[in-house]
């Protein structure tokens, strides 16, 4: 008798175990995805005191909802009210920070009533975004860059280089030590290749510079990046790295831009580094920024040069260096 009694009093009331909250389960980085949240009261009682709540992961920049934002906690929240048997359905996009590529973006959903509550999840797997300097695509999600092709180029001419030394070493019927030849001249290409690197880095600032067009921007949502990696101590070092996601338009269509500044640019400090980095990026505020015109999804709100070039100064010395030793062995 008391079970009955008891089990009549549970389906008096309201209940809102059967909703839903569902999204995507693969998109690409910079890509905005849209979830959706079904609130369904399937008991025999009004609502009474009902919160909906949906968290956004770090990765994840607001968008747009049908509930307020709250940045401070990084959630869209806001009361609702059903009836027995009503339903609600709640939509909110978020784009796929840059940064985001090999997560897991897992929003959660919390409907919180009284008595009790219920967490729901959504998960999306983000992908590769295809990169606008793409020469050809390999199959089975593999492209060939224009990084890429340098990379290539760059392997085979290490070999073709060595044997080049090789015979300069050699000319005229000189027989130099073979090992200090090849010693010698694996070191300058060693460090040719880290000077690459920065080539690189010089081309895309000049790209920023030369190619990305100017806008004015609405600030949606900021967040922060961190990667974490280990000490020679033992400990864990975290490097913050601030994303925005934005709202401009290209050409009179409205576009959503995700980003923050070019790959020279160097970040000394923890967390307070990262408040100054995002002073004055509050959500709502308009923002100079420039995005490619390729792929305007990528935007850029600090660009120029930055300070990774003064490391380049290392493979210029071993350059310098292993140029005088390939000298030396070729003499003997």
């Amino acid at each position: 008798m008391l079970a009955l009694l008891l089990a009549v009093l549970a389906q008096a009331g309201p209940d809102f175990t059967r909703s839903e909250f569902a999204g995507p389960a693969q998109a690409r980085e910079r890509d905005v995805v849209e979830y959706v949240l079904t609130v369904r009261n399937t008991g025999d009682a009004p609502s009474g005191y009902l919160e909906a709540v949906v968290a956004l992961p770090r990765l994840a920049l607001r968008v747009s909802g049908d509930l307020p934002y709250a940045a401070d906690d990084r959630a869209f929240q806001g009361p609702l009210s059903l009836a027995p048997g009503e339903e609600k359905v709640l939509r909110f996009r978020a784009v796929a920070a840059v940064g985001s590529y090999g997560t897991l973006l897992s929003p959660m959903a919390t409907i919180r009533a009284v008595p009790g509550g219920t967490v729901l999840h959504a998960s999306t797997e983000i992908g590769a975004r295809r990169e606008p300097n793409e020469l050809m695509s390999v199959g089975g999600g593999l492209a060939l860059t224009r990084v890429g092709a340098q990379v290539l180029a760059f392997l085979v001419a290490v070999p073709l280089f060595m044997i080049g030394a090789l015979v300069w070493a050699w000319r005229g019927g000189r027989k130099p030590p073979l090992l200090a030849v090849l010693r010698s001249a694996f070191g300058v290409m060693v460090s040719v290749g880290f000077l690459l690197i920065f080539v690189g880095l010089a081309f895309e600032d000049l790209r920023l510079l030369r190619d990305y067009r100017e806008a004015s921007c609405e600030v949606l949502d900021s967040s922060a990046r961190i990667s974490t990696e280990q000490t020679r101590r033992g400990d864990t070092q975290a490097t913050f790295a601030p994303v925005l996601a934005v709202r401009f338009k290209d050409d009179g269509e409205e576009r959503i831009g995700t980003g923050f500044d070019g790959p020279s640019r160097l970040r000394i400090g923890g967390g307070a580094a990262l408040e100054k980095e995002l002073a004055g990026l509050q959500i709502g505020r308009p923002v100079t920024c420039w995005y490619d015109p390729a792929d305007p999804a990528r935007i850029v709100v600090k660009r120029g040069f930055g300070g990774a070039y003064l490391f380049a100064l290392l493979p210029l010395g071993l350059l310098a260096l292993t140029l005088g030793m390939l000298r030396a062995a070729a003499r003997g």
